[in-house]
């Protein structure tokens, strides 16, 4: 008697070791940003020349760790689309759409909602009103509530500048039910060629845009569009679709294009050409490598010490990801105090971010995530009960 084979697993510890690495970048971003002194402003701070090769990496690193928000679209694409796919494939994949905007909002907003809260409260209290850079006005609040403060030029980097990604997702997470349909009825390629077409059609927009008297904040409102980001997300798709159907794409194949968004990267952004990012659909086919690449690795190849680290850190990376700025920004003229070296710096404001990121988890995601776990369960054990 013949047994079937294994369908895919349905964790893959890679995707939350590339989750912390995401976190992570953009963590290193916001160090750079606020602690070396800035990247694009004239900050004062302790180190401005990074004349050794370690000193010029890191720098480098830490200026092009805004590419993190491409390796998030990615996974969200990814993570959004596994579970849709994985033993039923792209044909049959199928959204309940009640379900899955209760359980986006669910996952989404209640960490969201208590860190709103708590830099609202930081900001009015003089000795903590550093955790912002402007101070938080009424339309901040109204918009950042409705995750709508990315489609306004007032409101795009204020309060939270990790803020703005938020809303970016919840307007793709508008997009997502319509994507599936399009995969189920014309396949996943359908999907990449459509998320390819828009980021690249968009840079016409953009393009547009530069010759306009425009603020950098209503450029800014195009630049981080949904449009402008769809390749990003659509390859996290195609990715989810390939590892839950068993496609096995080959390793010389997805190695260099992991490496892809390296010279990209390199050309466009420090390259002069940041306010038109060509580098975007090369970054989109690097993270997506990166994801075949983590999801096609068994179980025990995560097992060792950093990679375990680095998993544990994904669990709590949404949580990170909401307070590691303004934690910085509270903490930089402190910090500044000491002079330390750049690498002290990255050292310490990844040491802290985390540490915060850590306790915010466990007071305020982690157990509204504990309890809805607990009143589904609750839910169908009541449901299967005869009594």
């Amino acid at each position: 008697m013949s047994t079937a084979a294994p369908g895919p697993p349905a964790h893959l510890p890679g995707i939350d070791v590339l989750r912390a690495i995401a976190c992570l970048w953009v963590v290193l971003f916001h160090v750079g940003r606020w602690w070396f002194g800035g990247h694009w402003y004239a900050f004062p701070a302790p180190h401005d020349a990074y004349h050794t090769l370690p000193l010029w990496l890191l720098h480098w690193s830490s200026r092009l760790g805004f590419h993190g928000v491409s390796l998030f679209l990615a996974l969200s694409g990814f993570c959004l689309y596994y579970p849709l796919v994985r033993g039923r494939g792209v044909a049959h994949a199928t959204l309940d759409l009640p379900l899955f905007a209760r359980r986006r909002a669910e996952r989404i907003l209640p960490a969201y909602y208590a860190s709103m809260l708590l830099l609202v409260v930081l900001a009015s209290v003089p000795a903590t009103r550093a955790v912002v850079f402007l101070p938080i006005t009424g339309l901040d609040i109204a918009l950042h509530l409705v995750l709508a403060h990315n489609l306004h030029p007032a409101t795009l980097w204020t309060m939270n500048g990790a803020y703005w990604s938020l809303g970016l997702e919840a307007q793709l997470y508008l997009l997502f039910p319509l994507l599936v349909a399009l995969a189920r009825r014309l396949g996943i390629g359908a999907v990449v060629a459509l998320g390819f077409a828009t980021s690249l059609a968009w840079m016409l927009v953009l393009r547009w845009a530069l010759g306009q008297p425009f603020s950098p904040e209503h450029y800014g409102v195009l630049y981080e569009s949904p449009p402008a980001r769809l390749a990003e997300f659509s390859v996290g798709m195609a990715a989810a679709a390939a590892l839950a159907e068993g496609r096995s794409v080959p390793r010389w194949l997805l190695v260099p294009l992991a490496f892809l968004w390296v010279p990209a990267s390199h050309l466009v952004q420090l390259g002069g050409g940041f306010q038109l990012p060509w580098d975007r659909p090369f970054n989109a086919l690097s993270f997506g490598a990166l994801l075949l690449l983590a999801g096609q690795r068994p179980a025990d190849a995560w097992a060792s010490p950093l990679p375990r680290t680095l998993a544990w850190i994904g669990g709590f990376s949404y949580s990170l990801y909401l307070v590691h700025q303004p934690l910085l920004l509270l903490l930089r003229s402190w910090i500044w105090q000491f002079s330390p070296s750049p690498a002290a710096l990255a050292l310490a404001g990844s040491a802290l971010s985390i540490a915060a990121g850590w306790l915010f988890f466990q007071l305020f995601e982690g157990p509204p995530q504990r309890w809805l776990a607990r009143r589904k369960k609750s839910l169908r054990d009541g449901a299967g009960s005869s009594t």
